[in-house]
């Protein structure tokens, strides 16, 4: 069967917005995001590319969207970050964006925060 041959069948239209880019961040976030609109890894300005809230973790650990839970990152940064899980951001974050850590420590826990922040795994070494 084509997907043009589809039709949505019966039951209740979706009544919430869909959740993609551009719909995870919450307006006081938008807002620190547009008053710091500097990439915190690449340093280029909203004048040169678009830049983006960047969750530090998980928007499921941070149900409230506090300011503290983004970091301002252009767009090719953002994806390196969440999709391609290749950029490592402690040393972006390191020593400017603290408050930030220390929220990501509180919502995960610490071994969480740096594998998320990292995007390494972290295990602990053997004691032999």
């Amino acid at each position: 069967m084509r997907r043009s041959e589809l039709t949505r069948g019966p039951g209740p239209k979706r009544t919430t917005p869909k959740r993609g880019r551009g719909f995870a961040a919450s307006e006081a976030q938008r807002q620190k995001i547009h008053a710091h609109a500097v990439c915190v890894v690449c340093g280029r300005d909203a004048f040169e590319v678009r830049i983006d809230p960047a969750h530090v973790v998980s928007r499921t650990h941070s149900p409230e969207e506090s300011p503290l839970d983004v970091v301002p990152m252009c767009r090719a940064h953002h994806d390196e970050y969440d999709l391609d899980r290749t950029l490592d951001l402690l040393p972006y974050l390191e020593p400017h964006h603290r408050e930030e850590l220390a929220q990501a420590v509180r919502r995960v826990g610490l071994l969480t925060a740096l594998q998320r922040i990292t995007n390494q795994r972290w295990r602990p070494e053997d004691a032999t």
